[in-house]
């Protein structure tokens, strides 16, 4: 009865397989297994069953040959199936291509025993048989000859070199685009299926074990970094759309029952965690699947768009660095989008890169970029952003000006001071640039600008005599040209004193009589002209206060008693100027 059972399960799922082809059409993230054909009277004409992510049974799709096995696939830039038919008693073989409505668009070839196929963006496809085999989409081949002979092929991130399996099971490299050999990516890998991940690594079946391997650096050799464990081995595998997981198939016969039979396990790159995994249907009549797969969308151009496509930055002095301007790029297509790597020229540095871990359909990341000029005058770069979308690599233009970075010193004549003196203030403008510095400076006295005066030979001299006395707080800021920056000296502390005076006194008539009209006038002298106040007394009789006008200031008396006066006149200072005192003996008769 369990015998019986089984069979009719399958023999039902064999027939519903043509019904399901006929009404379903394959989605995004669908996995896709390849099956051989068994008893001839039973064939199923090229049979590819596909599966939702879940494992239920979705549909098949079927070619026009019998008695072969559907092997090696891929998924082109347009979504559609591209799977190798190898037909039974003959390496003259097929490759057929299938929308995702399982109708056969392209049955190219014959090829002798391809191994594997991959494709580039533009439509053409590889096929690993020995030599490497482009064909293109008018069916045009060329051949590159491949050192160790290609086995399992797939197209890295530049879209023109080619990561392949030797018979030795090295893994080795093919440029396309010079048609050159490239450097040996993973030697003594003993790898069968080869997958190339948008980061330019690479995921390799090594004998039933997937491990992945990256580069120490640009152009060096690759080293394993993590060895995945899978539940069973891996006959092949294949990486999902979404950009983190990859497949694997593992195939056996059960030849008690004469069932074909397969497990399929889905892993996860980053973290080796496990996904998921499904049986797939049991094949009746000496079917058996082929150990290939793959997922629909896998290959799948995913678009993105960005923004803006050119960045001009405020002019900068050379040596710094600014705060950066943003990019964004936008994921609008149905798959992840992957950012291998981010390449900034020029006098420009990448700043922050929020999309290194991928962006999801629908969703955004950011690029900052900022300017750190190296020279003087126009500066222009390139952003450079490389990924798994058609247009990579996408380029912003940037653009900034160089200014030379100034430093102003700034010195004095003479410090002290006193009020009255002339003090000159020298400011020395230097420049890491190659033009000399033009323009002017202005000097300050704290806050209060006190002058401004035009660079001469990188110099600018202020002379100034009215400084208050106390401490003046000097600077001198560069107000920068086309070619150099501004900058601002250092403040000085200019110490200046308070100017001494001398006082003297004279009447207008000495002898006088009493009753008469004296004028009393007195003259206060220092370096630059004193104001002020002077007070008059005779003898300790205060005559009155009379502001200098000119250095004198003159007092008219008629009230001096007869005899000898002591009339003295003191200069009362200011903030500026120290006081002093002038006296004369008046005679009143």
């Amino acid at each position: 009865m369990k015998l019986n059972f089984r069979l009719a399960i399958a023999v039902v799922s064999a027939l519903l397989i043509p019904y399901l082809a006929s009404a379903q059409t394959a989605q995004l993230g669908d996995v896709y297994v390849g099956t051989c054909d068994g008893a001839s009277a039973n064939t199923q004409l090229n049979e590819t069953d596909i599966y939702t992510p879940t494992g239920s049974l979705r549909t098949a799709f079927h070619g026009p040959v019998e008695n072969a096995c559907t092997a090696a696939m891929t998924f082109d830039s347009k979504g559609d199936l591209r799977i190798i038919s190898e037909k039974f008693g003959t390496q003259a073989w097929q490759v057929l291509g299938f929308n995702n409505s399982g109708a056969l668009q392209s049955n190219l070839g014959p090829f002798t025993g391809p191994a594997s196929v991959t494709h580039d963006q533009q439509g053409n496809i590889y096929l690993g048989m020995g030599n490497i085999v482009k064909v293109a989409p008018n069916g045009a081949t060329t051949t590159y000859p491949a050192a160790g002979s290609a086995r399992w092929v797939s197209m890295a991130p530049d879209q023109h070199t080619i990561f392949y399996s030797a018979a030795n099971g090295d893994v080795k490299s093919f440029d396309v685009a010079t048609s050159t050999q490239g450097p040996d990516i993973a030697p003594d890998a003993m790898a069968t299926t080869v997958r190339s991940l948008p980061d330019n690594s690479i995921l390799v079946d090594t004998l039933g074990a997937i491990i992945h391997w990256v580069p120490s650096c640009d152009g060096c050799a690759y080293h394993d970094i993590f060895a995945y464990q899978v539940p069973a081995n891996a006959d092949s595998f294949t990486l999902d759309p979404d950009g983190v997981s990859f497949w694997t198939i593992n195939t056996f016969y059960d030849s008690v029952n004469h069932l074909g039979k397969a497990n399929v396990y889905r892993t996860n790159i980053d973290t080796g965690d496990p996904m998921g995994s499904f049986a797939l249907q049991s094949l009746t009549n000496g079917r058996y699947y082929s150990m290939s797969i793959g997922v629909n969308g896998d290959g799948i151009g995913s678009t993105l768009t960005f923004t803006p496509d050119s960045l001009t930055y405020p002019n900068r002095a050379i040596g710094t660095s600014g705060s950066g301007q943003k990019v964004t790029l936008t994921n609008t297509g149905p798959v992840q989008i992957i950012v291998s790597e981010v390449v900034v020229t020029g006098d420009f540095v990448l700043k922050v890169n929020t999309c290194a871990k991928g962006i999801s359909p629908g969703a955004s990341c950011t690029l900052s970029i900022a300017f750190a000029p190296t020279g003087v005058g126009t500066r222009t770069g390139t952003l450079k952003i490389f990924d798994n979308a058609p247009t990579s690599p996408q380029k912003v233009a940037l653009s900034g000006t160089g200014l030379g970075a100034t430093a102003t010193s700034l010195t004095s004549s003479l410090n002290p001071s006193t009020y009255g003196q002339n003090v000159a203030f020298t400011a020395q403008i230097t420049t890491n640039g190659s033009a000399s510095p033009t323009g002017t400076v202005t000097f300050f006295n704290g806050t209060l600008s006190i002058g401004k005066v035009t660079v001469s030979g990188a110099k600018a001299t202020l002379i100034k005599s009215n400084l208050d006395a106390g401490t003046a707080v000097i600077k001198a800021r560069y107000n920068g040209d086309s070619l150099n920056v501004k900058s601002t000296s250092p403040v000085i502390n200019q110490t200046v004193s308070k100017a001494n005076t001398a006082t003297t006194v004279v009447s207008s008539k000495n002898p006088s009589k009493v009753g008469n009209n004296v004028k009393f006038t007195a003259t206060v002298q220092s370096t630059v002209t004193p104001t002020g106040s002077v007070t008059f007394k005779a003898g300790a009789t205060n005559l009155g206060t009379v502001n200098l006008a000119g250095g004198h200031a003159s007092l008219t008396t008629a009230t001096l008693p007869a005899g000898t006066t002591t009339v003295t006149a003191t200069y009362n200072g200011t903030s500026n100027f120290n006081g002093s005192t002038g006296s004369v003996m008046q005679t009143v008769n």
